[in-house]
């Protein structure tokens, strides 16, 4: 059976954006918003979310962090051929394994802490990653995305990829579990563009996080394929946050939609939730 799987549940209140210890997450490129994962043994930024390589991140102290394969427990390297490209390397952090992470808005600099050079995920055709930049600009900008424990909703195996909800949309209503209006104020106002591809790949920002997933429809009905929305984990202040649990709820289950001209009309199963979207 194919699965959709439901949002991860999403974390308030956290000032960083990792936790601890031994968080897993995704790392996108914002350059070409493809995800991280392994070519020919490198890590290339060329994959879709739902193929995703997952790490383990831990905080060595400071901005310092390194990323660990939970399979075989081995550090990501930055020190691998003279181009200073990443590929896994051995089980102990050295120079090589060690990166300074910093913040910029909602993306992400990595920085080697043995050459002192950023990361760059545009090398090569397979856009490579390296430690190889002396500056941050595109290529050098990342989006770090935990990855929760996800709860599951079974469709039918057969699906297609629904390219009629291709293009730019903005979140016009949202009714909440009573059924009621939700009133946007003027920041909310700014954050409800949605974006889809003709894959499918959905991103958006509500609140003050971005969440990426891809949409997969059988019939009149919508589910988040492979491993579910990826986001970043940012607190938000009241009123956007009770914006960005109505919205990531209605997405969460296997959703019925309906689609009349211009307006695309999404209702959470099983409650009243619903989203109605205008195209720009």
């Amino acid at each position: 059976m194919r699965r959709f799987i439901a949002l991860a549940a999403l974390a308030c209140g956290l000032a960083t954006p990792v936790a601890a210890a031994a968080e897993q997450v995704a790392i996108q490129s914002w350059q070409n918003r493809q995800y991280a994962c392994f070519d020919g043994g490198y890590l290339a930024a060329s994959c879709p979310g739902n193929h995703a390589h997952v790490f383990e991140i831990e905080r060595l102290g400071g901005n310092e962090v390194a990323f660990r394969d939970p399979a075989s427990r081995r550090y990501l390297r930055a020190g691998v051929t003279e181009n200073a490209l990443m590929a896994l390397g051995g089980d102990r952090i050295g120079g090589w394994e060690r990166f300074e992470m910093t913040q910029s808005g909602g993306t992400f600099h990595l920085r080697s802490v043995q050459n002192g050079q950023y990361v760059r995920a545009g090398i090569g055709q397979q856009t490579l990653f390296g430690a190889v930049s002396p500056h941050a600009l595109g290529w050098e900008e990342f989006r770090i995305f935990p990855v929760g424990t996800p709860s599951e909703v079974s469709l039918e195996q057969d699906h297609e990829t629904p390219v009629q909800f291709a293009g730019n949309w903005v979140l016009d209503r949202v009714l909440d579990a009573s059924g009621q209006d939700v009133r946007f104020n003027d920041r909310m106002a700014r954050m409800r563009p949605v974006e889809i591809d003709a894959q499918g790949r959905l991103h958006f920002t509500f609140g003050c996080n971005q969440i990426n997933g891809q949409l997969l429809q059988r019939g009149d009905r919508i589910g988040v394929a492979g491993g579910g929305f990826m986001t970043t984990r940012m607190a938000c202040p009241g009123p956007e946050m009770e914006l960005e649990r109505i919205v990531s709820a209605s997405f969460a289950s296997a959703a019925h939609f309906a689609i009349n001209g211009n307006r695309w009309s999404l209702r959470a199963a099983n409650h009243q939730l619903r989203l109605e979207f205008v195209r720009q």
